[in-house]
This record gives C-alpha cells, structure tokens and sequence, in this order.
C-alpha cells in the first residue's frame, strides 16, 4: 500500500521550485487541447517565458559541439580517413579534436569517468580559468557536474551540517528557487538579503551586514555557513560591479563565511540601452585573488560554478557544468569528493560540451554564431525593457545580462483585494490569467521569494526576435485590462 504524503520527507514536500509549478502545468495542458481544439484560443502557441531553456524556444546548437559529440561517441567513425571525414561535413578542426580526445581519453564517452570528470577536461577548464582571471587553477580543485546544479546541492548538502537546523545560508532575495528549495530539503535556514530594486538590483553590502546582525541576535544558535550571490542575476538581470564583489568577499573573510558564487551567465552581457556601454563581469576568484595580494592574507573558501546551459551554447539538455573550489581546507576538499563519487560520476557527454565551452575552436563560423546569438539577446533585452518599462503601471528595471527581466507590477489594490479574498496570491493569479487570455507562460514573483509587498513576475528573454516585440505589447496590454477591470 502507497504510503500516505504524512509519511514521507516533509523536507522535500516542503520543497517549491516555481519555474515549472502550476502556471507552467496549466500551459502544458493547454498546449495539448490547442492541437484537439484549435479554435478554442485566440492564440495559436504558447510562450514559455518561465524557464532559461534557450533551445526550446529557437536557439540552434553550436554546430562544432555537435559535431565533437558525434564523433566522440561514435569513434568508429574516426577510423575514416580525414578527406572522407571532410565530405560528411565535419572541419578539419573538429575531427582534429576528436581524435586528440580519442587520444587523451581511450576508453571514450561510454565507461564512467573519474569522479571529478576527465583530466583532460579539468585542465582545460583550469587554462580557461587561468586565461580570464590571470591566476593559477589546479584541475585537481575542479569538479565536472551535471549542470552547474548538482555541484550547487553537493555543496549545500555537505555544509548544511552538522545537524538539521543548526545551518543558515544567504541567499539574495529575488533569489532562484534551486536554492531555497535545496535549503529546506537539507534542513538548511534561508537568510534572504534583499537586492535594491532603484538600483538596478544591485547587492548593498551594508544590506548584507544587517540582515546578518540580525539574523546573529534573533537565532545565535543557527550559525551562517556561507553567502550565496548569483551573478549576473537570475532573476533579476543585473551584472554586479567589480568594486561591490571586493566588498562581498571583505564580508564573507570577517564573518568566515564560504562564498557561493553562482557564476552561469558570465558570457550573457549585453548593452543595457543602445546608448549604453556593455556590462562587464568580473569573477569572484579574480576579485578574491586581487584581495589576497592587496590585504597579504588568505581570502574565504570560495565555491565557484559555471554551465554549458546558458551563454550563447544554450546545451541545457546535456547537463555539462563546473565548480571551482578555492581556499577550502583538505577535509572539505575530500567531503566534497566523496560526494561526488557517490554519483560516480558527471555524464560524459555533459563534461564533453563544457571542454568545448572553455575551450572553443578559433574558427570564424564558431566565433560570429556566438557574437550573432548574443547580440540578438541583447536586442531581445533592450525590447524588454523599453516596451514594459512604457507602461506607466509596470517598472521594468534594464536588462544587464543573463537571460531575465523580473518586472514590478503595480495591481489595482481591488484585484489584490479579491485574491486575497479567494486565498491566492494577487502574483500567482495574474500570471495565470496572462496564460490563459493571452498564451504567455511567466512566473509570478512570488516563487522568487520577492520584496514583502510588491508584486513581480519573472520572464525570460529567449522568445523568438521576430516576435519578442509582440509578446511584450500584449503583456503591457493584458496589464492595462486589469486596471481597466478593476479601477472603478
């Protein structure tokens, strides 16, 4: 007999992740009865805004990772001679990389790999590394993963100890639910730290200070393992200024806190506005490096990760991803292994991609396919932000970088009044109103822990170039209804 929900793991019943929660199964519903019943809708798609999926909404893979991939995990095929090879398509680069692959690693794509991932691929991440920092990375101090996800719940995991409840992490508030959700399921307390909206979501570090004095006073015996900061933002779309990062990692070194730093969307920077320059991100183990030589002392532990899932490679369904793990004393270093190791290992296809990503082919069709898909999602972002921000009851803030607008929404207090009548959140509503009239699928801010009373909605900016524009002037439109609906 099933057992009964009381009886399972109420952390993880307890456990939201909002990106894919009602509004999200509510569209793949309506998505089914639109192919049954065509002219029940007004519309004849759905726009999936509520995730960072870029290939499910046209981004078209990286021909040369592809190609690698093919080659890799079919290796017959490099028994071929290189001209035959030629006439099937492949460059010469990528079939030079096969093999070089085939080479470093004999036993291929099939057999599990060490549990860090392969060698080869570690010292390809450390060069990278080394290349945009101009510091040293040990491969021995990198760990493959699934994504950059799994590495995030490893590390939760281990420093969530050493009992249940005892352990409190910051997290920014809008924050991404992989964290929250990962917290309560590891019996971890949420500290949230708001970002300043006015400013363009930037982090205040004098925020940080106070929320952890109080956070000292109102549960000393919670202690605080680590600060967790997203940059750029998901959800919020903000790049973090190199002068604020030295001051974050200030922070973490005289409170001995670990530093997460959630790195995936290093490659998406854009021009805010057509006016403006373009966002530049500085990484926090450049910043902690710079730190150490300028104070001679050693800097925090510092958990750094980074995916093929985002940038302009868009590779979310091959789970490819890296941790950087610095300043951590032997003890976690080996903790940290072993957890791996229970997996065994990341798959190889995955760590395969992010060989690619830090180590891309100097080839002219690979370097202009990634400036092609970059710059179109800067004018995806710039068209955000100008045509909500136009409404005079949205305050839409600029998109710096990564994939996200995470709009203000002003609701006549007569539609919040009757949500809250109804017992629904006003947010939660409204975005399932925007689906169901109008076949845009967003999140409600609600599921990003926002602002105690504002009301958001979380959307990303990978729709389709040709027709980002029109999603946009009927969001603004279906808001204006609302007010027309309920300002009486």
């Amino acid at each position: 007999m099933p057992q009964p929900i009381e009886e399972l793991n109420q952390a993880v019943i307890q456990a939201e992740y909002a990106v894919r929660g009602a509004v999200v199964i509510r569209a793949g519903e309506i998505a089914a009865d639109m192919k049954k019943n065509p002219s029940k809708y007004k519309y004849n798609r759905i726009s999936y805004l509520n995730i960072g999926n870029p290939m499910a909404s046209g981004l078209t893979p990286m021909k040369f990772t592809r190609d690698l991939i093919s080659l890799c995990i079919a290796p017959h095929l490099l028994t071929n001679k290189d001209e035959d090879l030629l006439k099937l398509g492949y460059s010469q680069a990528v079939i030079e990389r096969a093999r070089l692959f085939m080479k470093q690693n004999p036993t291929g794509l099939g057999p599990y790999t060490h549990s860090k991932g392969y060698a080869s691929i570690r010292q390809e991440v450390a060069d990278f590394i080394k290349q945009r920092d101009g510091f040293e990375s040990d491969p021995e101090h990198i760990f493959l993963s699934n994504g950059a996800s799994s590495a995030i719940k490893d590390c939760i995991q281990l420093l969530a100890g050493p009992s249940a409840g005892k352990s409190a992490f910051m997290i920014p508030i809008p924050q991404y639910p992989l964290y929250s959700a990962t917290l309560v399921m590891n019996s971890a307390m949420k500290v949230g730290y708001e970002l300043d909206e006015a400013n363009n979501w930037t982090l205040d570090v004098k925020i940080l200070e106070k929320v952890y004095q109080t956070h000292q006073v109102e549960h000393p015996e919670v202690k605080i393992r680590a600060l967790i900061v997203i940059n750029p933002s998901n959800p919020c779309g903000a790049v973090l200024p190199g002068k604020i990062a030295t001051e974050v990692i200030d922070f973490c070194a005289k409170h001995d806190i670990a530093l997460f730093a959630d790195e995936v969307y290093q490659e998406n920077l854009y021009h805010p506005t057509k006016e403006e320059e373009r966002s530049q991100f500085v990484s926090f183990k450049k910043t902690l490096r710079e730190y150490e030589l300028k104070n001679k002392c050693a800097g925090p532990m510092l958990l750094s990760f980074h995916s093929v899932s985002k940038g302009f490679t868009g590779e979310c369904g091959l789970r490819g991803g890296y941790m950087e793990v610095v300043n951590a004393p032997a003890h976690i270093q080996d903790q940290l292994y072993k957890v791996a190791s229970v997996s065994l290992c990341s798959n190889s296809i995955g760590q395969l991609a992010v060989s690619v990503m830090v180590n891309p082919p100097a080839l002219a069709e690979y370097v202009d396919d990634a400036a092609n898909k970059i710059a179109t999602m800067e004018r995806k972002a710039q068209m955000t932000y100008q045509i909500l921000n136009a409404n005079k009851h949205i305050d839409c803030q600029k998109v710096q970088g990564a994939m996200y607008a995470f709009p203000t929404l002003e609701l006549p207090e007569a539609f919040v009044t009757e949500c809250q009548n109804a017992g629904k959140l006003a947010d939660n509503v409204y975005c399932m109103r925007l689906l169901e009239e109008e076949g845009i699928c967003c999140v409600s801010g609600s599921g990003f822990l926002q602002k105690k009373n504002t009301w958001h909605l979380r959307m990303n900016i990978l729709e389709q170039e040709e027709l980002m524009p029109e999603v946009c002037k009927k969001m603004s439109e279906f808001h204006d209804r609302i007010w027309n609906q309920y300002q009486k």
